[in-house]
């Protein structure tokens, strides 16, 4: 079962330590900033959900005219580290609400109130994609973009073996299949869904710097599954080694999955497009 409170924890103790560490998470928001310019989209109001320390505020905020820009995170501490820099007031004590430490899952945001949402790495940690695809849908205006990014299948294949190896279930999260995300984005309702997958390698010294990193950068197991023994850990590291490459250092596998999908021009239709989907490298 997922734990939001172990999240919520993770995420607030890591608030100091995450901008040193999301490598990843910053070049692909980037990536998926660039690929807004092949929208002619200009929103006035935007909502980042999985905001954390406010990356992408500044970003946003140059590159459209907007009116209203609301970062929603579980995270108080995240929030509260983006309002120490753009010193700006968190909801509910701001007339001019543009921070919501809230959840994902229940989302509360005004029905057709946004132009456009932007998730970046935030959908690992819901309860359930298609109910919150659908949350999505309801807050966002006629014709509003979705636009995500999030952990593929294959994501730390190499940990997922060496644990398995080790008889150690549940040390690595699950995360969704690229097909089923598309799936979920029809079936919430969306229109023209487009989903891809790029696939990134980082290299480590050894499985304790790769730990330290996913920790600085709030990981955490969903569930509250127990925790691995120090001789499992020792076995888990052994199994890693096998991975090691020519230039003596411990790849990490991330599969990256993105998305885009719009909100029907009229709520009611019925009848939506095959999804299309690319493979990317």
């Amino acid at each position: 079962m997922l734990n939001k409170r172990r999240i919520r924890n993770s995420f607030d103790k890591a608030t100091l330590t995450y901008d040193g560490s999301a490598v990843l998470q910053r070049e692909v928001g980037r990536r998926v900033i660039e690929r807004l310019d092949l929208f002619k989209i200009n929103p006035a109001n935007i909502l980042d959900i999985g905001s954390g320390t406010g990356y992408a505020k500044t970003i946003l905020s140059d590159k459209f005219s907007v009116k209203k820009l609301i970062e929603l995170d579980i995270s108080y501490e995240m929030l509260a580290h983006s309002h120490r820099i753009s010193k700006k007031k968190i909801w509910p004590f701001s007339r001019g609400v543009n921070q919501i430490c809230g959840d994902l899952d229940t989302l509360p945001i005004k029905e057709g109130s946004i132009d456009f949402v932007w998730a970046n790495f935030v959908l690992d940690w819901v309860y359930s994609i298609p109910n919150v695809f659908s949350n999505i849908r309801n807050v966002l205006c006629p014709g509003g973009l979705f636009v995500f990014a999030t952990m593929g299948q294959d994501t730390l294949m190499e940990l997922r073996a060496s644990s398995k190896e080790a008889r150690c279930d549940g040390l690595v999260n699950d995360f969704p299949d690229m097909h089923d995300l598309g799936d979920s984005l029809l079936k919430a309702g969306f229109v023209g869904p487009v989903v891809d997958v790029e696939i990134f390698s980082l290299t480590y010294r050894g499985l304790k710097e790769l730990v330290k990193e996913l920790r600085n950068c709030g990981s955490c197991r969903k569930a509250a599954t127990g925790y691995a023994s120090t001789e499992t850990w020792v076995n888990i590291e052994k199994n890693y080694e096998k991975f090691r490459n020519e230039a003596g250092k411990l790849p990490a596998t991330f599969e990256v999955v993105y998305g885009h999908a719009w909100a029907p021009e009229h709520m009611k239709t019925s009848k939506f497009p095959t999804i299309e989907i690319k493979k990317g490298g």
